[in-house]
């Protein structure tokens, strides 16, 4: 799975100090789910790894590294998405599917608060 969007977006590239692109990028999470916890052993946030890709929309190659990062929800924001995108899921798929799905929906959010694009501008895939 991934999020891509269905617009070319700017960006600044990985290693460059200044200027942009425009691309279309594609998103991927490298780990979910990562729990950490706090000094009493208390899951406190959860920790998501992402990258975000430029790539080519005719040919769906990926052509560069855009941005590699981490975002930790705390217990709160991840029962809101929990509870925003569990409703909306075919309770028929297993659990660890329907957890993978919202945490791809979390990173379309994401992709999309970070290009300044509507949820409309991207897809998961």
């Amino acid at each position: 799975m991934q999020v891509r969007t269905t617009v070319p977006v700017s960006y600044t590239p990985v290693g460059k100090l200044s200027g942009t692109e425009s691309n279309h990028i594609v998103a991927t999470l490298i780990y979910f789910g990562k729990w950490n916890a706090d000094e009493n052993g208390n899951p406190n946030n959860v920790e998501v790894g992402y990258s975000y890709y430029a790539f080519d929309p005719s040919t769906n190659e990926v052509t560069s590294l855009v941005k590699q990062d981490k975002k930790f929800l705390s217990i709160d924001e991840y029962n809101a998405l929990y509870d925003q995108v569990f409703p909306s899921l075919d309770q028929s798929l297993p659990q660890s599917q329907k957890e993978m799905l919202m945490y791809y929906i979390g990173l379309q959010i994401n992709v999309a608060d970070t290009f300044g694009i509507t949820l409309a501008e991207t897809e998961i895939v």
